[in-house]
């Protein structure tokens, strides 16, 4: 799948919108955190971000949290109107949400703080924690904007005699999903979970200290009270324990996903050195190369939890020492396809012939951050379509979020926002600036959410009369292809091509 630029776009414009709002949780930009949307059923917008200040919402007023930079959920009617505010005090972030057919919210996040009051619009629940540890924390929250449930996990170690605790215990979610009766949940965890059964992955410097490793995990919960947690699979450095003495790497997983298909938890990850996959149903050892000097494969791997053998990686070369952390977004199913996108480095691992940006300097090539779109076929396991996105004007490109709506995928970077057609793989950029988070009901009920100085916008597109696919029909129609000799071409191909249609000639760059 290759990405044309045919011409700027403007989907997500403001004529185009059926509704934006906004408020001020923060007095500094540099404080927002934790911005993320969830759309109900009936069209109604949920809105999450930190805040540190008083504010004003649906006629109300939101505390100041004293000094803490705590978290907030806001609600909006499917007209924009606003509902209701709810605060979560204590230091805390938080990392997804969504929601169920009956219109409540499920939340999970993080906190670093001896409790966690959820304060809702009727009522208070506290979670214990440990100010010392980041703990996790999975909520419910009622359309009415009561907390009628909550969970907390926090991390420990058991310390053989005479060692050090050099660690930094830490459980991280980074999505949530409702499939039929279940809640579950992907995270990155440091240190043991007890109430899943995991234990962590550590490094035993010179036989003096334990420093822990980063492992990941998904777990799923009963959607009615949150109860019965339990494991779904970890990924973490085989053997758990690495002898500093002994091997000097630190193998883990970059980053997690997964997509639910038919009823079961597919894993997608990314990760290098060696590595096993546990789940209840069985185990799989994984070994990627390490080269020299930092140099190491990052491969892409797909993972059945109820069948581990049936793993599929997605291998790619060694690459230079990477800064910007690999990233994965998406997993959303339709027609049978997941899609998934990320952050990446050096060769994609779906697709051997592309690659990411990179800088020459004597003759020496660095590899640079690029942004990948991917739809897998589930009922084969394979690839049918990859992006790469490089953002004009900037060395490297970090994605930021995505989401899948009827036969379109929107496609979000830190600077800019892109969709495409799932049919034909026809992307356009559009002239919007980059997005925190999306979320989708169903084809015609897309959220977002980004920022502007200390103020979180949330807008609702238009999307009722199809005016994204107008957009393109303006600005494409029936294109045929030509090189510069005017040779007519059956596709596009990378470079500089001349598209004609029935609006006009225009030149176009394939990247």
């Amino acid at each position: 799948m290759m990405v044309a630029f045919v011409a700027t776009t403007t989907t997500f414009a403001e004529d185009n919108m059926k509704w934006e709002n906004h408020f001020t949780p923060v007095a500094d930009k540099a404080d927002l955190d934790g911005l993320h949307t969830a759309v109900a059923a009936d069209g109604s917008v949920y809105a999450s971000s930190t805040y540190n200040q008083a504010f004003t919402f649906a006629g109300s007023i939101v505390s100041d949290p004293e000094g803490l930079l705590s978290s907030c959920i806001v609600k909006y009617d499917a007209q924009g109107n606003e509902a209701w505010a709810i605060t979560l005090s204590g230091k805390c972030v938080i990392n997804a949400m969504t929601t169920d057919a009956d219109g409540n919210l499920y939340v999970a996040g993080n906190y670093t703080d001896n409790e966690l009051a959820l304060t809702g619009t009727s009522g208070t629940k506290t979670l214990e924690g440990d100010i010392t540890k980041t703990s996790a924390f999975v909520a419910k929250v009622s359309a009415a904007g009561v907390f009628t449930e909550a969970k907390s996990f926090i991390p420990t170690v058991a310390l053989p005699e005479g060692y050090e605790d050099w660690c930094e215990l830490g459980i991280y979610p980074n999505k949530i999903v409702i499939d039929a009766n279940k809640v579950i949940v992907s995270c990155m965890f440091k240190g043991d979970v007890a109430e899943l059964g995991w234990q962590g992955s550590y490094v035993d410097y010179l036989m003096m200290a334990y420093m822990d490793n980063r492992s990941a995990g998904i777990f799923m919960m009963d959607k009615v009270d949150l109860s019965n947690a339990s494991s779904i699979a970890t990924i973490q450095h085989t053997g758990r324990i690495v002898n500093q003495m002994m091997d000097e790497v630190q193998d883990y997983p970059e980053a997690v996903n997964f997509a639910m298909y038919n009823g079961e938890p597919y894993i997608i990850f990314v990760g290098y050195g060696n590595l096993t996959v546990t789940t209840p149903a069985g185990s799989k050892d994984l070994s990627f190369n390490m080269g020299e000097n930092g140099n190491k494969e990052h491969a892409f791997v797909l993972v059945r939890a109820t069948a581990p053998d049936n793993t599929i990686v997605f291998h790619a070369a060694n690459h230079d020492v990477s800064y910007t952390a690999y990233k994965l977004i998406g997993g959303d199913i339709e027609d049978n396809y997941c899609y998934v996108g990320g952050t990446f480095y050096g060769v994609l691992p779906f697709d051997n012939t592309k690659e990411s940006a990179s800088k020459t300097v004597d003759d020496a090539k660095t590899w640079k951050a690029s942004a990948f779109g991917a739809r897998i076929d589930m009922s084969k396991g394979s690839i049918r379509g990859t992006t790469v996105i490089n953002d004009e004007n900037y060395e490297e490109t970090e994605a930021s979020c995505m989401v899948v709506a009827g036969n379109e995928s929107h496609f979000s970077t830190i600077h800019n926002l892109y969709h495409f057609n799932n049919n034909t793989g026809n992307m356009f950029k559009v002239d919007h600036q980059g997005m925190k988070d999306m979320a989708a009901a169903d084809a015609t009920k897309l959220a977002f959410v980004f920022t502007e100085k200390n103020s979180v916008w949330v807008g609702v597109p238009d999307l009722g009369a199809s005016a994204i696919n107008e957009a393109k029909a303006g600005n494409n129609g029936a294109a045929k292809y030509y090189n510069l000799n005017g040779v007519e071409l059956s596709a596009p191909q990378k470079g500089l091509n001349i598209v004609k249609t029935a609006e006009g000639t225009t030149k176009v760059v394939l990247k």
